[in-house]
Parts: structure tokens; sequence; C-alpha cells
């Protein structure tokens, strides 16, 4: 009778608990057998064949699968920042301001007052060093003026190789007022920055969040000019 309630208790078992019986002494061999624990349940079995292969393969499938979903994830997050930093543009510059610029072009150091009336018309009347103290340098198009201590001169911008890194600023702030997010990236903590190239010399700009540009630095050169505004505008 024990022995009959033994496999009777054990075959209204479900199978997934069926391996945990342990084997009950005092049986036939006969009735062993029904109690022996199953080394793989036939659920388990079953399973891995829907899955394609033993368990081992369930778990390689698995650890797949898992692989695929987070390089999709880092797949979207990349193109969604992608997207982001191309389609950021920054506001045009001021059409008109007034400021002060610290210029350093190679080894030389230059201070200048800068005023803007409109765009592409730049005016730099320097302030240091001594020797051009009271120089002024006006920029329209492609024409240069100098006027220091009651003498003018005037001629096209590309014969006056002096006034390089004020055309070189000229031409960048031209650039930044044209429509178009190409070359902007925008700054995590405020701001952008805007790289370009003009006449094969490649230059970076930092831009302000409202669109006025802060530096200016052309590495092929040495140039670098640092702006600090007193007005947005005249």
């Amino acid at each position: 009778m024990l022995i009959r309630n033994q496999k009777y208790c054990f075959e209204n078992l479900p199978r997934r608990l069926r391996h945990r019986c342990p084997p009950t002494g005092g049986l036939s061999d006969g009735n062993r057998k029904l109690v022996e624990p199953v080394k793989n349940p036939p659920c388990r079995e079953e399973g891995a064949k829907r899955q394609g292969g033993s368990p081992k393969a369930m778990l390689v499938n698995a650890i797949k699968c898992r692989l695929r979903k987070r390089c999709l994830c880092l797949l979207m997050i990349a193109l969604l920042l992608t997207l982001t930093s191309c389609a950021a543009k920054a506001p045009p510059p001021p059409a008109s301001f007034s400021a002060q610029a610290e210029i350093s072009f190679g080894e030389k150091q230059f201070s200048a007052a800068v005023q803007q009336q409109a765009p592409g018309a730049l005016i730099l009347c320097f302030t240091a060093p001594e020797e051009l103290a009271g120089l002024e340098l006006a920029l329209e198009g492609e024409t240069a003026a100098l006027h220091f201590k009651g003498l003018q001169h005037t001629q096209p911008l590309g014969a006056m190789p002096g006034a390089s890194f004020a055309a070189f600023l000229n031409r960048v702030l031209l650039r930044l007022a044209q429509p178009g997010g190409e070359g902007f990236t925008r700054v995590p903590k405020g701001g952008w920055t805007f790289r370009g190239e003009i006449n094969g010399l490649r230059y970076s700009a930092k831009i302000a969040e409202d669109g006025s540009l802060e530096r200016l630095e052309v590495p092929a050169i040495g140039l670098r000019i640092d702006i600090i505004y007193q007005s947005s505008a005249l």
C-alpha cells in the first residue's frame, strides 16, 4: 500500500517537480525507476527543441538577442546625437556691435576697438602696441582704408598683407551671418562652435548663446582673436 501511494503521489506531481524527488529507499528496482530524478526534464527538452537546440544554444541565442538590442539602442542614440548636432544652428551675429579685441598673430600682440555698422563693414581702431596706437583700419567688401595721424590710404584688400587677420575676421563674421547649419556644433555648457575653411585655411570659432563671435582661431597662421563685447548694438 505504501509503495502504491508513493507511486500515485509521484505520478500526480507536475513534471517540473518530479526531478526534485529523491529515490525512496525500500522500493523495488521497477518501482525505483518511477521516482528516480529526471536528468533532463521533458519540458526543458521541448523548450530547447522549440528554440532550435540544446539549453546551451538557448543561452547563446538569448545573449545574442540582448547584444542586438543594445547595439540597436546605441545606434539610435548615436544617430539622434548626430542629427541634433547637424541641425544645430547658432543665431546670426549682431548686424552692428561695438567690442574690444585682443589679437595674437604669430609672435605679435595687438589690441583694438572693433565696430561693425553693417555686415561686411568692419572698423578696427588699434590701441596697442604703442607704435600703432591711433591706427584705424576700415574694411568694406574687398577694399581697405587706412587712417593714421591725418594720413589716409585706400587700396584693394589683397594688396595689404598687414590687414590679413582683419580681413579673415570680417569674412568669418559674414559667413556666420549666412543661413545654413553646416559646421555648427552645440556646446553642452551653452553656445556653439563653428568650423570652416577660407582660402585653404581651417579655422574654428566660439559663438555665444546670442550668436556673437567670442573667439576665432586659425592654427595654420597662429591667429587668435578674443572679442569682448561692450554692447549689443551701436
